[in-house]
């Protein structure tokens, strides 16, 4: 899977805090990380609230880098959530978990690049 993170983003970002870039991407990196073990744990324990919670950190945290799929795959977890519908959590999760990969890779090749 090839993850194409929305070129508009990294522009906005690279203007906004381009001494910075590095260290953001790699904060959203691990906080993204972070938040899908998070939310794949609450699904297994049938706690919903904090798989909400952290669909949608997760999904803002996306939204940043122009992770469009990520994005998706977080808001249908943040959805199946808050409907309490673990079979369709437990599906979301695996979307989740299908995408980061080739989302972070993506994500740690960014300061590498060079796109002005």
């Amino acid at each position: 899977m090839t993850v194409v993170l929305d070129a508009g983003r990294i522009e906005q970002l690279r203007q906004l805090a381009d001494d910075d870039l590095s260290e953001i991407l790699t904060e959203t990196a691990r906080d993204l990380n972070r938040l899908i073990g998070v939310a794949g744990a609450a699904v297994a324990g049938a706690d919903f609230n904090a798989a909400f919670q952290a669909a949608h950190s997760g999904s803002n945290l996306a939204l940043i880098v122009g992770a469009d799929e990520l994005v998706a795959a977080f808001r249908t977890l943040a959805s199946s959530a808050l409907s309490r519908n673990r079979v369709r959590a437990k599906k979301a999760v695996a979307e989740v978990g299908a995408v980061w990969p080739a989302t972070q890779l993506a994500i740690e090749r960014l300061p590498l690049e060079d796109t002005r």
